[in-house]
């Protein structure tokens, strides 16, 4: 799992673990780190905020505008040790030594530009699918090009992840199935719930469910 997916990313399984338990545990609450996050970057998470809004801060990631958001992901991951540090910059010094001996340094510059460029893009749109604007987790249905694009390996089923952690991602499907008592709505319909949102600030901790959120699970 470090060699395939974390050291490439700058970060250790230990350290996304460590920050993800916290935020399992205080999700959308003091001490959620996500929470944390969004509130260091205002106002760029507050609401009411329309698709138009959404699509200028994905060209501003496209051009660097979130390299301080990568930044903060990789400080708040911290290892369990600090040695775990030690193979994570070897990997990387491998990596670049062998692109730069085969001449493709352009490839060490494509992957690393990418992390503070389409990756971070990548991680606001899947942001939006999860937490923001509630003191829950939203239950949202995706079309097979949604899910691929934004939330794939099932990540999309994140109200079934938060409510059932203990589960492997490939379970998740059939929980959806199973379980009812909170409605699921379309990607289309969790954007005009954003879009007609109260006022609410980047960070700022939610002691009841959101409002239009409330109104949309009474009306179903």
């Amino acid at each position: 799992a470090n060699l395939l997916a974390f050291w490439p990313l700058g970060i250790t399984v230990s350290g996304y673990r460590n920050v993800h338990f916290k935020h399992h545990k205080n999700t959308n609450m003091e001490g959620d780190p996500e929470l944390a996050h969004r509130g260091a970057r205002a106002p760029q998470w507050d609401l009411p905020v329309k698709i138009t809004k959404i699509a200028e801060y994905c060209l501003s990631d496209l051009v660097g505008g979130s390299l301080s958001d990568y930044l903060i992901i990789v400080t708040f991951s911290k290892p369990d040790s600090r040695r775990e540090y030690v193979p994570l910059l070897a990997v990387h010094a491998a990596f670049i030594a062998g692109c730069l001996a085969s001449g493709a340094l352009w490839v060490a510059a494509v992957w690393y530009v990418s992390l503070v460029t389409s990756f971070m893009m990548f991680f606001r749109l899947r942001t939006f699918l999860e937490h923001l604007g509630t003191d829950d987790t939203h239950r949202v249905h995706l079309n097979l090009w949604q899910r691929h694009l934004l939330a794939p390996h099932n990540i999309w089923y994140h109200w079934e992840h938060h409510t059932f952690p203990m589960l492997s991602y490939h379970y998740l499907p059939q929980v959806r199935g199973l379980v009812a008592r909170k409605p699921v709505i379309a990607l289309s319909e969790l954007i005009g719930i954003y879009a007609k949102s109260p006022p609410i600030s980047s960070g700022q901790v939610l002691k009841h469910q959101h409002t239009a959120i409330k109104q949309f699970d009474e009306a179903a």
